[in-house]
């Protein structure tokens, strides 16, 4: 089973990786990405080398790590969307019923998502104990840099505010520490691939 955080902005671009990493290197680790990343191509797998200076099970403290998560960038445009989802399926076409949408979220969550152009998909599973994690800390910081919006599908509903990246900090580091020893399952880095 993959999970997904939805990171929608009016532009990205590589210009933003050295503040995101930054950023992230705030959250008591100290992480790299792939050095071939891109906006511009990335697809599929985006791994980080990480390593957790506290916050988490004591020994996975200090230790050079692989993990990631799916990564994918499209095009937005919310009225799009609402047309998509206005469109009858088979069944209701069937049952004749009316599946007109005035929204695609809500009302007020339209407005402040119609300036927005791309959308970037975080998907991960729980191949690893860190895949929550780098998935759910690196969609809310560059959400926020980006001066984006960070949605989760599976919680429906958005990270922002001032408090999000805490928040978000704080419930990674209750996950890690609640799991239980035998479920820790990790990839130690030894070189970019």
């Amino acid at each position: 089973m993959s999970l997904e955080y939805r990171v929608f902005v009016q532009t990205v671009d590589d210009t933003i990786v050295p503040r995101w990493l930054e950023a992230l290197n705030t959250l008591n680790m100290c992480c790299e990405i792939h050095p071939e990343f891109s906006f511009t191509d990335q697809a599929g797998l985006l791994p980080f080398k990480l390593n957790i200076q506290s916050g988490t099970r004591p020994e996975l403290l200090n230790q050079d790590f692989v993990s990631g998560f799916e990564f994918d960038m499209e095009g937005f445009d919310i009225d799009a969307q609402i047309a998509t989802l206005s469109e009858p399926g088979f069944m209701d076409r069937l049952l004749g019923r009316n599946t007109q949408r005035d929204y695609f979220m809500s009302a007020e969550m339209d407005e402040r998502l119609r300036p927005m152009k791309k959308m970037m998909i975080f998907n991960w599973c729980f191949d690893d104990i860190f895949e929550y994690r780098l998935a759910r800390l690196s969609s809310i910081t560059l959400s926020q840099l980006c001066g984006g919006l960070c949605y989760s599908r599976e919680d429906e509903c958005f990270f922002d505010g001032a408090d999000a990246v805490t928040t978000a900090l704080a419930e990674v580091e209750q996950f890690e520490t609640l799991l239980k020893k035998k479920a820790v399952k990790t990839h130690r880095f030894e070189a970019w691939l």
